[in-house]
């Protein structure tokens, strides 16, 4: 959720603090950024870029930190990209989900 669409939310009963620098934040001011618990990668929830089974949530970040965390994710993308890495990535990640998938069956 980044903050312009939090502008309609309440403000939130708990304090927020920013996940990379744990700094105190005004909830409004915050920007949610979205976690990939395969890739370990931020992004904006509103792009809808994560598969609703890689989500791990979102997280509040301050504006400078949000900058900060996107930026190195393009790092990160664009080294994978360079290095063409990206399809064996997504076939590890996606035998990942399957073998977590399998185990959480039989739990």
């Amino acid at each position: 959720m980044t903050s312009e669409s939090a502008q309609h939310l309440p403000p939130p009963p708990w304090q927020v603090y920013c996940e990379r620098c744990g700094a105190a934040l005004d909830g409004h001011k915050a920007v949610w950024l979205e976690l990939n618990m395969y890739t370990g990668l931020y992004s904006d929830p509103d792009s809808s870029k994560i598969p609703a089974e890689e989500s791990q949530g979102v997280f509040s970040f301050g504006t400078d930190c949000a900058k900060v965390v996107l930026h190195e994710n393009g790092a990160v993308i664009e080294e994978v990209e360079a290095h063409g890495q990206a399809e064996s990535l997504r076939l590890e990640f996606q035998a990942e989900r399957e073998w977590n998938a399998q185990n959480e069956a039989r739990l």
